[in-house]
């Protein structure tokens, strides 16, 4: 098996160059990819900006961004490779990507699109044309000509998406689900998303598909919630650090009195923080007047 994946790498270098411009794959990424390409269901953890994607970090054009905007939907494109990339290394072969938010779904389709790679959506948003249409490629016996099917809990409960999904299913065009957000099938997924709990049946109608739960953060308890919701066997739980080169920390504890800095203090560290050439957040407790 070891020597299989070698042998791919020099594909996947291949098509990670022709269809997403990139020279690499960041840590985790490659690992979180050949869990779905090998059948395997996996937790993955990455935080944001650390290429859930599994895109090589482009520091030099986030440098020279000075229009925050841009910069933030240049990161949020960085997230998705992980559950993007797969469907390229087979054929027939397409990934439902499962998402709550349907501005996130769209800038990340339009990225695609951008791209050259094939991806559709099908929400609330969509007519009924381009749903019929998406419906009707995923009963082809030829497979669909997208890669990517960007859709929401609530709408994988409409029969007739479902019923197509299990067509390609057994036409073995269906490569994988990916689960965005997964740590609402255990925190908030009863009051948050409700229809979050109801992706624990993809197990019984698509048995032998992989399943990628992705979040940016998670605990061992919420991973284990995730773990039997979505009735994940033996799942490989790929984990990144938070910390990362570009990043900076300042603390914002007075040690000499142990107790939190006042607000002007932690002003200036923000006025500090400006001069990084990189975004800033600053977190601060609410101090009662």
């Amino acid at each position: 098996m070891v020597g299989e994946q070698m042998n791919e790498v020099p594909r996947m270098l291949a098509v990670l160059k022709e269809h997403f411009q990139l020279p690499g794959f960041r840590n985790n990424q490659l690992q979180a990819i050949n869990a779905t390409l090998q059948g395997v269901d996996s937790i993955v953890i990455l935080p944001t900006g650390a290429g859930k994607a599994g895109l090589h970090a482009m520091q030099r054009s986030l440098s020279y961004m000075t229009n925050s905007r841009s910069a933030k939907r240049l990161v949020l494109a960085l997230q998705s490779l992980t559950f993007q990339f797969p469907p390229h290394m087979r054929d027939p072969a397409f990934t439902v990507i499962i998402s709550p938010l349907l501005a996130l779904m769209k800038d990340q389709m339009e990225k695609c699109l951008d791209r050259g790679v094939e991806a559709v959506m099908f929400n609330s948003d969509c007519s009924e044309e381009q749903k019929c249409k998406i419906v009707s490629e995923l009963a082809a016996s030829e497979g669909p000509c997208f890669k990517l099917l960007y859709t929401t809990p609530e709408s994988l409960r409409q029969p007739r998406l479902r019923d197509a999904l299990k067509e390609a299913y057994l036409q073995g065009s269906l490569l994988s689900f990916a689960i965005d957000e997964a740590h609402c099938v255990s925190e908030w997924g009863h009051d948050f998303r409700p229809a979050y709990l109801e992706l624990a049946t993809l197990r019984a109608d698509f048995p032998s598909t992989p399943i990628a739960a992705l979040t940016a953060s998670c605990t061992a308890a919420v991973q284990r919630s995730i773990r039997e919701v979505l009735q994940l066997r033996t799942p490989q739980v790929i984990k990144a650090s938070f910390n990362r080169p570009n990043m900076r920390w300042v603390g914002g504890l007075d040690l000499q009195s142990s107790s939190i800095c006042p607000p002007h203090l932690l002003f200036q560290y923000h006025l500090a923080c400006i001069q990084w050439p990189w975004s800033a957040l600053t977190y601060s407790p609410l101090v009662p007047h």
